[in-house]
């Protein structure tokens, strides 16, 4: 009886020396990328305007702008950065007068958002220009290319494909979450026969959700509230409609086709700000769209 007390007093301590020596005896068999390879550090305000500093300097066409008061509301714990992003020609404009898509040639639909990031990320290796990596990578009406069916690499949708560049570079970034706000303009009517110059109006621009501003009765609309509401759009259209139109556009056909191609786009979300049209006609100008680019810090990021 005392042998096998004895007998299983050292088989325990067997067992526990080799647990005490398994880690350092087996390490060697740990591959050395999993080993030594840091944890991944939250990011920090530092590190978010890093990137968007080199954004800047390959994305030469757009101006992108820190605002010093967020846009859309927040609770007090949160720690975000907010950048307005649109194109440094004030007198370019994105659409035609009636019209809630894009003016260019081509076909939206034939862009491969795949190899559209890829491009942006080659640009961020090399630290070329996003628009010479996408233009480089672009084989007009080939399939598999980055854009094809002979879609252009010009203004506007060279803006997008630029501010989609710097939303892949914050979207690297170990934060809480990154949120995209998209705001469509349009100016005033300009006669008694405005039409639209489509057909009909597909479903995802008939219903979509959007953010109301805050302070509705306020001339211009600054500040939104985070609270979705449903939009509808009768057709035919009205000019009143355009500048959600415009920004519906953008998101469902840029914004929301790429953000799902990027490793994290879990953690974003997009929305469409409610505007209203300026009252002035003939203000070419104003037919374009604004995009809000939040980085929200996690609470532990300096």
């Amino acid at each position: 009886m005392e042998g096998n007390f004895g007998f299983k007093i050292a088989q325990a301590l067997l067992i526990l020396l080799i647990l005490l020596i398994a880690p350092f005896a087996f390490r060697d068999l740990i591959p050395v990328s999993r080993r030594d390879e840091p944890r991944p550090q939250p990011a920090t305000e530092a590190d978010v305007r890093k990137v968007v500093d080199e954004a800047k300097r390959m994305a030469p066409d757009l101006s992108i702008n820190e605002q010093l008061v967020p846009i859309i509301d927040r609770s007090a714990s949160d720690k975000v950065l907010t950048y307005l992003v649109e194109s440094k020609l004030t007198n370019e404009y994105w659409f035609s007068v009636t019209d809630y898509r894009l003016d260019y040639a081509g076909d939206w639909n034939k862009i491969d958002f795949r190899q559209l990031t890829a491009a942006i990320d080659r640009a961020y290796e090399r630290h070329t220009s996003f628009a010479d990596e996408i233009t480089a990578s672009v084989n007009i009406g080939v399939t598999g290319s980055v854009i094809s069916g002979g879609l252009s690499v010009g203004a506007p949708v060279k803006t997008i494909a630029e501010a989609l560049g710097l939303i892949r570079g914050v979207m690297k970034l170990d934060v809480q979450r990154v949120e995209i706000a998209i705001k469509g303009y349009a100016d005033g009517e300009v006669s008694a026969g405005w039409h639209p110059p489509v057909p009909s109006l597909p479903a995802k621009y008939q219903t979509f959700g959007v953010l109301n501003p805050s302070n509705p009765d306020a001339l211009n609309w600054v500040f939104y509230r985070k609270r979705h509401v449903q939009r509808d759009v009768a057709f035919p259209y009205r000019n009143a409609d355009l500048p959600d139109l415009r920004a519906q556009f953008v998101r469902t056909e840029f914004v929301e086709p790429f953000v799902p191609k990027l490793a994290n786009g879990n953690v974003c979300q997009v929305y469409v700000l409610h505007n209203k049209p300026l009252d002035d006609a003939n203000q070419s100008e104003w037919r374009k769209a604004q995009i809000y680019v939040m980085v929200y810090l996690t609470r532990d990021a300096g």
